[in-house]
């Protein structure tokens, strides 16, 4: 899905703008999604390096996961059917717990969501380790590696450390 930015998520992005540009962050690479959110995100991080000239990789295998009923709705409204039918008493409990999985998370919200288009792990997962394990191959990056794992969200970052 492709929907607009929220409030709350602009402000990050300006948040993300204003710390590359003090922090002068230098990269290597940067990867996106095909996604108008996505590339929006990444044209934030090359403004704010000073890094126009940098490619952006895009590939819609970077895609972020599908929430079915809740696609572009907030955080809380997201987790919290999932915490609760997990049986936990809060979604800060749940997330501070030993139990607390991105898998298991998005396994729930698969299984409860009543337009069976969010995605389980395993279909993220799938849909995404082609072009992290390409990335990975490609930049030896750990972090890529791990993703291929977890799945992706907005945007991809490889800094020159």
């Amino acid at each position: 899905m492709n929907t607009p930015f929220t409030e709350k998520e602009i402000e990050v992005a300006e948040q993300l703008r204003k710390g590359l540009k003090k922090e002068k962050v230098n990269f290597v690479s940067i990867y996106s999604s095909d996604s108008g959110r996505a590339r929006e995100t990444a044209d934030v991080v090359l403004e704010a390096s000073g890094q126009n000239d940098l490619d952006l990789n895009k590939d819609e295998r970077l895609r972020e996961s599908c929430f079915g009923i809740h696609e572009g709705d907030a955080d809380d409204n997201i987790w919290r059917p999932v915490t609760k039918s997990l049986g936990s008493q809060s979604l800060e409990a749940w997330r501070a717990s030993d139990k607390f999985s991105v898998k298991e998370g998005l396994d729930e919200l698969a299984k409860i969501d009543s337009s069976k288009q969010a995605e389980s792990f395993g279909k993220v997962r799938k849909k995404n380790a082609g072009s992290t394990k390409r990335y990975h191959r490609r930049n030896r990056s750990r972090w890529l590696r791990e993703c291929a794992d977890y799945g992706s969200w907005h945007f991809h970052l490889i800094n020159a450390l």
